[in-house]
């Protein structure tokens, strides 16, 4: 799971790089939804844990 997320995030930066807007607007939503659910992840994992 990581190791494919990594490398989508490369290949999406290697794509910002070559100057391509839409891709970077892509990337940033993508980011953004990447982290919110890392976040609700970590949260359930931490109630998990009560």
């Amino acid at each position: 799971m990581w190791e494919t997320l990594r490398n989508e995030i490369n290949d999406d930066l290697n794509k910002i790089q070559n100057g391509d807007l839409d891709e970077l607007m892509t990337f940033q939503k993508n980011t953004k939804e990447w982290v919110e659910g890392v976040n609700r992840e970590f949260e359930t994992a931490q109630l998990k844990k009560k």
